[in-house]
Protein backbone atom coordinates (compact mmCIF):
# COMPACT_ATOMS: atom_id res chain seq x y z
CA UNK A 1 0.00 0.00 0.00
CA UNK A 2 2.53 2.60 0.71
CA UNK A 3 4.72 1.57 -2.88
CA UNK A 4 1.20 2.60 -4.46
CA UNK A 5 0.66 5.72 -2.40
CA UNK A 6 3.86 6.92 -3.22
CA UNK A 7 4.51 5.76 -6.77
CA UNK A 8 1.31 8.15 -7.40
CA UNK A 9 2.29 11.39 -5.94
CA UNK A 10 1.55 14.78 -7.89
CA UNK A 11 4.87 16.03 -7.11
CA UNK A 12 7.21 13.07 -7.73
CA UNK A 13 8.07 14.68 -10.79
CA UNK A 14 9.49 17.81 -9.59
CA UNK A 15 11.57 15.96 -6.78
CA UNK A 16 12.16 12.56 -6.05
CA UNK A 17 12.24 12.56 -1.70
CA UNK A 18 12.37 9.51 -0.35
CA UNK A 19 11.53 11.05 3.56
CA UNK A 20 7.69 9.87 3.36
CA UNK A 21 8.27 6.54 2.28
CA UNK A 22 11.12 5.78 4.92
CA UNK A 23 9.44 7.73 7.69
CA UNK A 24 6.20 5.48 7.04
CA UNK A 25 7.81 2.27 7.10
CA UNK A 26 9.88 3.23 10.38
CA UNK A 27 6.84 3.82 12.05
CA UNK A 28 5.46 0.63 10.68
CA UNK A 29 8.34 -0.79 12.31
CA UNK A 30 8.35 0.85 15.18
CA UNK A 31 4.69 -0.12 15.88
CA UNK A 32 5.71 -3.25 15.41
CA UNK A 33 8.20 -3.32 18.13
CA UNK A 34 5.77 -1.71 20.57
CA UNK A 35 3.01 -4.29 20.24
CA UNK A 36 5.95 -7.23 20.30
CA UNK A 37 6.31 -6.35 23.89
CA UNK A 38 9.09 -3.65 23.77
CA UNK A 39 7.43 -0.15 24.13
CA UNK A 40 10.34 1.52 25.59
CA UNK A 41 12.71 0.81 22.79
CA UNK A 42 9.41 2.28 20.08
CA UNK A 43 9.65 5.24 22.36
CA UNK A 44 12.86 5.47 21.62
CA UNK A 45 12.64 4.82 18.00
CA UNK A 46 9.97 6.83 17.78
CA UNK A 47 11.75 9.98 19.55
CA UNK A 48 14.89 9.87 17.13
CA UNK A 49 12.48 9.59 14.09
CA UNK A 50 10.92 12.82 14.99
CA UNK A 51 14.25 14.40 15.45
CA UNK A 52 15.26 13.20 12.24
CA UNK A 53 12.02 14.31 10.78
CA UNK A 54 12.26 17.89 12.16
CA UNK A 55 15.58 18.51 10.89
CA UNK A 56 14.94 17.03 7.90
CA UNK A 57 16.53 20.32 5.41
CA UNK A 58 19.87 19.97 7.85
CA UNK A 59 19.89 16.38 7.26
CA UNK A 60 19.69 16.59 3.70
CA UNK A 61 22.12 19.30 3.51
CA UNK A 62 24.44 17.02 4.97
CA UNK A 63 23.69 13.92 2.95
CA UNK A 64 24.59 15.93 0.00
CA UNK A 65 27.92 17.01 1.36
CA UNK A 66 28.67 13.19 1.63
CA UNK A 67 31.10 11.50 -0.64
CA UNK A 68 32.00 7.91 -1.31
CA UNK A 69 34.62 7.94 1.13
CA UNK A 70 32.00 9.02 4.07
CA UNK A 71 29.54 6.06 3.01
CA UNK A 72 32.51 3.70 3.34
CA UNK A 73 33.08 4.62 6.52
CA UNK A 74 29.74 4.77 8.02
CA UNK A 75 28.98 1.17 6.36
CA UNK A 76 32.34 -0.01 8.67
CA UNK A 77 31.17 1.70 11.47
CA UNK A 78 27.75 0.35 11.24
CA UNK A 79 29.02 -3.56 10.56
CA UNK A 80 31.61 -3.02 13.59
CA UNK A 81 28.96 -1.45 16.25
CA UNK A 82 25.59 -3.13 14.86
CA UNK A 83 26.33 -6.71 13.28
CA UNK A 84 29.18 -8.17 15.33
CA UNK A 85 28.50 -7.02 18.70
CA UNK A 86 24.72 -8.23 18.91
CA UNK A 87 25.77 -11.83 18.21
CA UNK A 88 29.02 -11.77 20.64
CA UNK A 89 28.70 -14.15 23.67
CA UNK A 90 28.14 -12.73 27.23
CA UNK A 91 30.07 -15.11 28.92
CA UNK A 92 33.50 -15.17 31.10
CA UNK A 93 36.28 -16.95 29.06
CA UNK A 94 39.92 -17.34 28.96
CA UNK A 95 42.28 -17.62 32.08
CA UNK A 96 39.87 -17.40 35.50
CA UNK A 97 37.06 -16.30 33.55
CA UNK A 98 38.82 -12.25 32.70
CA UNK A 99 37.63 -11.99 29.25
CA UNK A 100 33.81 -11.37 28.57
CA UNK A 101 34.01 -11.46 24.23
CA UNK A 102 30.97 -8.74 24.65
CA UNK A 103 32.37 -6.31 26.16
CA UNK A 104 35.47 -6.51 24.65
CA UNK A 105 33.80 -5.20 21.52
CA UNK A 106 32.08 -2.71 23.05
CA UNK A 107 35.25 -0.82 23.99
CA UNK A 108 36.48 -1.49 20.30
CA UNK A 109 32.51 0.11 19.16
CA UNK A 110 33.53 2.93 21.82
CA UNK A 111 37.10 4.18 20.81
CA UNK A 112 35.72 3.45 17.03
CA UNK A 113 33.18 5.49 17.91
CA UNK A 114 35.52 8.47 19.01
CA UNK A 115 37.28 7.80 15.73
CA UNK A 116 34.51 8.10 13.27
CA UNK A 117 33.17 11.35 15.40
CA UNK A 118 36.52 13.01 14.84
CA UNK A 119 35.98 12.00 11.40
CA UNK A 120 32.84 13.59 11.03
CA UNK A 121 34.07 17.00 13.03
CA UNK A 122 36.46 17.05 10.45
CA UNK A 123 34.97 16.92 7.62
CA UNK A 124 32.28 19.19 8.84
CA UNK A 125 34.12 22.06 10.67
CA UNK A 126 37.59 21.19 8.59
CA UNK A 127 41.05 19.82 9.25
CA UNK A 128 42.38 23.67 10.61
CA UNK A 129 40.01 23.65 13.78
CA UNK A 130 40.28 22.55 17.21
CA UNK A 131 42.34 22.69 20.04
CA UNK A 132 45.61 20.87 18.85
CA UNK A 133 46.18 23.88 15.91
CA UNK A 134 47.76 27.03 17.54
CA UNK A 135 45.75 29.82 16.05
CA UNK A 136 47.07 33.19 15.66
CA UNK A 137 46.52 36.06 18.06
CA UNK A 138 47.87 39.81 18.71
CA UNK A 139 49.23 38.95 22.45
CA UNK A 140 51.17 35.45 22.93
CA UNK A 141 51.17 33.60 25.92
CA UNK A 142 53.69 33.88 28.77
CA UNK A 143 56.05 31.27 27.74
CA UNK A 144 55.67 32.29 23.99
CA UNK A 145 57.00 35.93 25.03
CA UNK A 146 59.72 34.17 27.38
CA UNK A 147 61.07 32.32 24.62
CA UNK A 148 60.72 34.89 22.10
CA UNK A 149 62.53 37.14 24.72
CA UNK A 150 65.39 34.32 25.10
CA UNK A 151 65.90 34.09 21.59
CA UNK A 152 66.05 37.67 20.56
CA UNK A 153 68.79 37.55 23.80
CA UNK A 154 70.97 34.42 22.57
CA UNK A 155 70.61 36.61 19.02
CA UNK A 156 72.28 40.03 20.61
CA UNK A 157 74.83 37.56 21.95
CA UNK A 158 75.48 36.40 19.28
CA UNK A 159 75.86 39.16 16.61
CA UNK A 160 78.02 40.84 19.00
CA UNK A 161 80.60 37.34 19.38
CA UNK A 162 83.64 38.03 16.89
CA UNK A 163 83.50 35.49 14.57
CA UNK A 164 86.76 33.41 13.49
CA UNK A 165 88.94 35.23 10.98
CA UNK A 166 88.02 34.30 7.11
CA UNK A 167 85.04 31.99 8.50
CA UNK A 168 81.59 32.73 7.77
CA UNK A 169 79.85 30.93 10.74
CA UNK A 170 79.60 31.75 14.16
CA UNK A 171 82.09 31.55 17.17
CA UNK A 172 81.94 27.63 18.39
CA UNK A 173 81.47 29.31 21.67
CA UNK A 174 78.09 29.97 20.66
CA UNK A 175 75.13 28.38 21.99
CA UNK A 176 71.66 30.06 20.82
CA UNK A 177 69.29 28.55 18.16
CA UNK A 178 69.08 31.20 16.35
CA UNK A 179 72.00 30.75 13.82
CA UNK A 180 73.73 27.63 15.03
Amino acid sequence: MLAVGYAHRPDLDERPDATTPVAALATLGLGFLAGSGNPALAIAGATIATLLLALKRETHHLLDRLDEEDVKALARYAVIAGAVLPFLPSGQYGPLGAWNPQRLWLVVVLVTGFSFLGYVANRIFGEGTGPSRPRSSAAPTAPLRLRNRLRSASAATCAAAPSPPGSRSPPRSCTCACCC
